[in-house]
């Protein structure tokens, strides 16, 4: 009788269970070698052991998924710490000096990955190093108040700065008068208030937001680190393990 071999190759925690499965699989085959009796013994042991070894098949492929997606997050972390690099360049700056900042300006509540591309985003507006630090620090306060991830609340502070939507901005008390501040910035250079660029709108929004934000983070923020604040630092931890090791795993690959 001719028989098939399975071989299932699950590095991490999915190793033991996979053993197991390969173990039953060879008492199976065994037993099916004993001719038609055996045949039956063995369909009966699939029966009896389905459950089990469907469970220990599906660990393996969890394994094996979440070790190609941590490889997946190595190689993009990759990618966004080269194109930080380049934008950080003219600064003199290097990427992990800009993404240390970030972190250090929420107590470490983001993970190297999130703080390299929050820091891409806002200098790709054209925010400085230091307005992307000022912002992090605001984004900490947006997210006390009102609640949500300081990732989530950095991405809509840069948004509502590119696209001059203040209404957050004005939910952590940061109130702009964009029309009055484009008038004079007409009058100030000989033009009319239609003439402004919006390119200049977004520096008009973004130069107010910097000049409040010192009052801002006075009234509203805290040296204090939360339990929630403290959770949110060990996960940022967490996941900075994991790419160290999935980096470390993808180059030595």
């Amino acid at each position: 009788m001719a028989s098939t071999t399975i071989t299932l190759m699950v590095k991490d925690d999915g190793s033991a269970t996979i053993d197991k499965v390969a173990g039953k699989l060879r008492a199976m085959e065994n037993d099916a070698k004993q001719g038609a009796a055996g045949m039956s013994s063995s369909l009966d042991t699939l029966k009896q052991n389905w459950l089990g070894i469907s469970a220990a098949i599906t660990a393996g492929a969890l394994t094996f998924n979440k070790l190609f997606s941590m490889a997946e997050g190595a190689a993009q972390l990759e990618e966004n710490v080269g194109r930080l690099a380049r934008q950080t360049g003219q600064f003199n700056i290097t990427a992990r000096q800009m993404a240390e900042s970030v972190r250090e300006a929420v107590n470490g509540q983001l993970s190297f990955a999130e703080s390299v591309k929050l820091s891409g985003q806002a200098l790709a507006q054209s925010f400085s190093p230091e307005q992307v630090v000022q912002f992090a620090k605001l984004a900490e306060v947006a997210s006390d108040v009102l609640g949500g991830t300081i990732a989530a609340n950095f991405d809509t502070l840069v948004t509502s700065v590119a696209t001059g939507r203040t209404v957050v901005l004005k939910q952590i008390g940061i109130l702009v008068d964009l029309e009055a501040e484009k008038t004079k910035l007409a009058l100030s250079t000989n033009r009319l208030a239609t003439e402004i660029t919006l390119a200049e709108e977004k520096q008009i929004l973004l130069n107010a937001v910097m000049a409040k934000a010192p009052e801002v983070l006075k009234t509203l923020g805290d040296s204090t680190m939360s339990r929630a604040d403290e959770m949110a630092a060990f996960k940022a931890q967490v996941s900075d393990v994991g790419d160290t090791l999935a980096t470390a795993s993808l180059n030595a690959g």
